[in-house]
């Protein structure tokens, strides 16, 4: 999904709970669409990039040509299951952490929506231990194969 996209739909969920609870829903609407941060990150490290609207492009192009093989099965820091676990322990002894795993969840349910209903299934590994898992994986059959 696009970050025009989490930003819009960001801003219309932080703008209910900003009525509701007030000032520290800002943290849902910024990790709506921060999340999105790694991916700018992985342009970065991938492209040897550090220009912000590249990056952009790149994803923006993705994107129009459905060429998602080119990001399938990548891990991105910021969409995984550690984060979740980290924001979810912050919470439980500050409250506002509480609003930004909100607005992770909500990102994360935003693109896997999307993923779903473009793809069929799930585009990012959404923990590194996916990633270890299947290179070792990789390794061994490497290691077998005569």
């Amino acid at each position: 999904m696009k970050v025009r996209d989490h930003i819009i739909y960001s801003a219309l969920a932080g703008a209910v709970l900003f009525y509701l609870f007030g000032w520290p829903s800002l943290l849902f609407f910024l990790f709506g669409f921060g999340v999105d941060f790694d991916h700018y990150l992985y342009h970065i490290f991938k492209r040897r990039s550090l220009s912000l609207p590249k990056a952009y492009r790149y994803f923006i192009e993705i994107e129009k040509k459905r060429e998602y093989s080119r990001v399938k099965g990548k891990y991105f820091v910021l969409h995984s299951l550690e984060l979740l676990a980290l924001l979810a322990a912050a919470s439980l002894f500050y409250r506002p952490a509480l609003f930004a795993l909100a607005g992770t969840l909500f990102h994360y349910i935003l693109d896997w929506s999307l993923e779903l209903y473009v793809l069929g299934r799930p585009l990012k590994r959404f923990t590194v231990l996916t990633s270890i898992f299947k290179k070792k994986r990789i390794k061994e059959s490497r290691k077998k194969k005569p």
